[in-house]
């Protein structure tokens, strides 16, 4: 397990440099990319933008959001 957790730490810090970032805290989701489809990858921003700090309680919040609260159950967690 600790071989395991070394290596793990080892490839971030290779990617964290690979990216011209130099602590962890620079991780963005605008820096993150993801690939939704064969020929389509779209950053963690646009696949999650970021909301606003109370935006929940108001019910103010994107529709990528929405859709995914709508399959949230307090039961399954």
């Amino acid at each position: 397990m600790a071989l395991y957790h070394k290596e793990t730490v080892k490839s971030m810090v290779e990617l964290i440099v690979a990216a011209g970032l130099s602590h962890t805290s620079q991780i963005k989701r605008s820096l993150v990319y993801r690939r939704v489809f064969m020929n389509e990858v779209k950053t963690y921003e646009e696949l999650f933008p970021t909301i606003s700090k109370g935006c929940l309680l108001e019910d103010n919040i994107s529709e990528n959001y929405k859709k995914l609260f709508q399959f949230a159950n307090h039961e399954r967690f």
